[in-house]
């Protein structure tokens, strides 16, 4: 059994956490639910090292331990330079030349490391100018735990997690098609998902062309026999349609800006 690596633990060579080509098996929300989805890979002979758990969604925690006064700051300043003077104490009591010098060196040495610890907590804490006035511990943590597998093992894990009923956190996108709505539905060049093909296509023409959308069968309008069609051209000689010529009855054309 595994634990998460802490930040200040080895480090490990990245060429060892890289997969050839992941793929994603399942995202659990804590780490216990993906360790356990990998001790039953494991169980069940699985090449888990073909596996990597990786955490998603980082964010960063601050727990407030407590409320910091001149009392707590002086005694913590106290307390690291006393451990600091005891250490350079003993290395210098190891080149004295008796035990009485010896225990004398280290006596001196936290003595003062003591006095500089508080000096330098107090200005510190000084220069916060209360900003600050509470102690804390930061810790960055995820909140979502994927497992990845390498592609050619996919469907082999993905079976065992399904035997083992481990299907909680098991990726939707290599399962059944998905029942979202298509946003690209009714577009021009959009693909049909439900097999209706060319009679779909037919039957949508149709109902455009009811409806007086282009690609139907748009009812005709009857033309008057004395209006010319745009684009037509008449035979020479042929007097305008009556109410079109300048100076008769009915609407006139809009004066032309040139005459």
């Amino acid at each position: 059994m595994s634990t998460p690596a802490s930040p200040g633990a080895a480090r490990v060579p990245l060429e060892r956490l890289a997969l050839e080509f992941p793929r994603s098996l399942a995202v659990y929300n804590s780490y216990t639910d993906a360790q356990k989805a990998v001790d039953y890979l494991s169980d069940h002979q699985f090449a888990v090292e073909n596996v990597l758990i990786v955490g998603t969604d980082l964010k960063q925690v601050e727990r407030v331990m407590g409320r910091l006064t001149w009392t707590k700051v002086l005694t913590g300043g106290v307390l690291t330079g006393m451990w600091l003077g005891l250490f350079v104490g003993l290395i210098m009591s190891l080149f004295s030349p008796n035990a009485a010098g010896s225990l004398a060196t280290i006596l001196s040495a936290v003595l003062t490391g003591a006095i500089f610890g508080a000096v330098w907590a107090a200005i510190g804490y000084r220069f916060t100018g209360g900003r600050r006035d509470f102690t804390s511990v930061t810790s960055v943590i995820a909140t979502k735990y994927e497992v990845l597998v390498e592609h050619r093992l996919f469907d082999q894990a993905r079976s065992l997690l399904t035997e083992g009923g481990l299907t909680s956190g098991l990726a939707a996108g290599s399962s059944a098609p998905s029942n979202q709505p298509n946003p690209y539905a009714g577009l021009y060049g959009a693909m049909r998902t439900d097999g209706a093909g060319g009679s779909a296509s037919a039957a949508t023409s149709a109902a455009g062309g009811a409806a007086g959308e282009p690609g139907g069968a748009r009812e005709t309008e009857p033309q008057r026999s004395d209006q010319p069609q745009y684009g037509v051209r008449l035979p020479e000689g042929t007097p305008p349609p009556q109410g079109e010529r300048r100076g008769e009855g009915g609407p006139s054309a809009p004066p032309n800006p040139r005459d």
